[in-house]
């Protein structure tokens, strides 16, 4: 059983050619407890933030805490804003929100794939505890070909979905990938 805290630092691993989920570490202390105990009747406990403002790269950095969801956003690298919802009782889902500036002139197609392993690969040259999205950016990589369709979903392991979604926003590109557990 694992809760938000570790379901964040799940690492992502490769093993034979097959991706493998495990746990790291034991959970530490929660330094905010959830308004009102939202998360009593849960298999899991309360979201908390994957990443903090000492992390090298990372800079203004935010988590805000609702009853059942988490938001925590912060820019990567001066260049990438990075939103990441977290939400679920009993089934754990997490929605990242990359969003840059487009490159100028480019209408033609976009490599939503492409982008987003690009994406998980510079969460995890963040540090050691960030290592599980180097593995996720190779599953994606492994599996773009099934992500281009809008609206694709695929499993990264079993019991683990992730879809894709990308689109233009003024000057900005917006790329949304959600992973969740699967009942």
């Amino acid at each position: 059983m694992f809760n938000h805290r570790s379901w964040k630092r799940l690492r992502l691993g490769l093993c034979s050619g097959y991706l493998l989920l495990t746990l790291s570490g034991v959970l530490g202390c929660v330094s905010d407890p959830p308004a009102k105990d939202a998360f009593s009747g849960c298999r899991y406990a309360a979201p908390e933030p994957v990443f903090n403002a000492s992390v090298a790269g990372v800079s203004r950095h935010s988590f805000t805490r609702q009853k059942a969801a988490a938001t925590e956003s912060f820019l990567l690298n001066q260049f990438t804003e990075v939103e990441i919802q977290q939400s679920g009782c009993d089934h754990i889902r997490q929605v990242f929100i990359f969003r840059w500036p487009a490159p100028q002139g480019g209408a033609g197609e976009i490599d939503w794939p492409a982008f987003a392993s690009a994406h998980f690969e510079g969460l995890g040259q963040l540090g050691a505890p960030y290592l599980s999205y180097l593995a996720m950016s190779e599953a994606i990589s492994e599996r773009s070909e099934n992500l281009k369709a809008p609206g694709s979903t695929v499993a990264l392991q079993p019991g683990l979905q992730f879809k894709l979604s990308g689109k233009r926003k003024g000057s900005q590109l917006e790329l949304t990938a959600e992973v969740w557990e699967a009942p």
